[in-house]
């Protein structure tokens, strides 16, 4: 009887390599990272930026809005249809928005400045329960 044979060890894949992002809130920036191949949304969440994917990152609800500085525009991954249909419909749109779930982060991009938009408040509830929930209770 032949002993089965051992498959050999598949390689293990490369660390993931860093990409250096500079996020730019309502206070100082700061340095965030990112890891080359994941959506700027990804590292975004990560750092606990105020971005709210409602659509869980499928460029349909415009939750991740960020404006990218006009000089990393033509580094960035390209802005398909659906991307910029969401954008048309948004409040305050700017040329430099961008849904960062629709960003790849690469080596190109080492050190891209994002900038968070000013988002208003969100509207206060109406009703019986308004009170409680415009409260925080």
């Amino acid at each position: 009887m032949e002993e089965p044979a051992i498959a050999p060890a598949e390689p293990e894949a490369p660390p993931a390599t860093p990409v250096a992002v500079i996020l730019c809130e309502s206070g100082p920036s700061r340095r965030i990272e990112g890891f080359e191949g994941e959506r700027l949304l990804d590292a975004l969440l990560r750092a606990k930026a105020a971005v709210t994917p409602l659509c869980n990152g499928r460029a349909c609800c415009g939750g991740c809005r960020i404006r990218i500085e006009k000089l990393w525009r033509d580094r960035v991954t390209p802005s398909g249809r659906g991307e910029r249909s969401v954008l048309r419909y948004i409040d305050d749109p700017h040329e430099d928005d961008r849904l960062s779930c629709q960003i790849a982060l690469s080596a190109e991009v080492e050190g891209l400045v994002v900038r968070m938009p000013e988002r208003p408040p969100a509207p206060a509830q109406k009703g019986a329960d308004a009170e409680e929930l415009n409260a925080g209770k």
